[in-house]
């Protein structure tokens, strides 16, 4: 899959200028076209400011790059937010949002991260509200169970991984093998990415005494990690959404920027 179509969410939260930054290096890097999705919310009276003040941002993150600027009307309650996003990432590549971030009154609902890795049918690229864009996508680690959802990530991010200089692909297992068996659970995947140009070193990890989001965690933080790949597990139904364990505890504590598909 190439990367020729980004949709990013806008809104006011602080940070919101890195996620912007951030689509505009992978627009660079990839000759990719950007649309920037300004989806507000709030009362009538702010509205009209708030959308002047991110299309003025817009305009300077953006500044000669392939972008446009779309204004989502979330006020009207005929037209959900979530949805007006979901159409247009239904149209692209890859979504970029940012990290919910209770403390930052802006006007992203708090399920909208999970609402759209589970119904956008696309990858997303997910920013922490509290990083700040140094490298991205230079040292990158594959949190790789066999499944389907991180089979589909691994394929979402290839051209991405075409550009690291470092992929680490992580299996951890709670299970520890018998003591005549060595099985190197990511072999086969390292084998697939050496077909694409990749190299990539593997790392079959046993989780004892420490839970898997943690044990990951700590893998970022060790191998000065600027990106994660990893599948997204969990449903959604009537708008209510039930992530995976290590799905939820990532999204709640990621120190980088996370690359997930459902």
């Amino acid at each position: 899959m190439a990367i020729k179509n980004i949709v990013v969410h806008q809104d006011r939260t602080k940070n919101c200028a890195t996620r912007l930054k951030v689509a505009a290096a992978i627009g660079k890097q990839h000759g990719a076209h950007i649309k920037v999705v300004f989806a507000r919310g709030g009362w009538k009276e702010s509205i009209s400011e708030s959308a002047q003040d991110a299309k003025a941002e817009f305009q300077t993150l953006m500044a000669g790059v392939d972008a446009e600027w779309v204004e989502a009307d979330a006020f009207n309650p005929d037209k959900n937010l979530v949805d007006q996003l979901l159409w247009h990432t239904r149209h692209s590549d890859m979504v970029i949002v940012g990290q919910y971030n209770e403390h930052d009154h802006g006007f992203a609902p708090k399920t909208l991260v999970e609402q759209m890795m589970l119904e956008s049918g696309r990858p997303v690229l997910v920013i922490p509200h509290v990083w700040k864009l140094a490298t991205l996508g230079d040292r990158v680690m594959v949190a790789w169970d066999r499944k389907r959802e991180s089979t589909r990530a691994v394929n979402d991010a290839l051209p991405l991984l075409q550009q690291a200089s470092l992929v680490e692909l992580v299996a951890v297992t709670s299970k520890k093998p018998a003591p005549d068996r060595k099985f190197d659970r990511c072999a086969d995947l390292a084998t697939h990415l050496g077909y694409h140009g990749i190299t990539a070193v593997t790392n079959n990890l046993i989780a004892r005494d420490i839970d898997i989001a943690n044990l990951l965690l700590s893998i970022i933080t060790d191998g000065d990690i600027d990106m994660v790949v990893m599948g997204g597990y969990g449903h959604a139904r009537l708008r209510e959404t039930v992530l995976g364990g290590v799905t939820k505890d990532l999204l709640a504590q990621m120190p980088v920027p996370v690359l997930m598909s459902h």
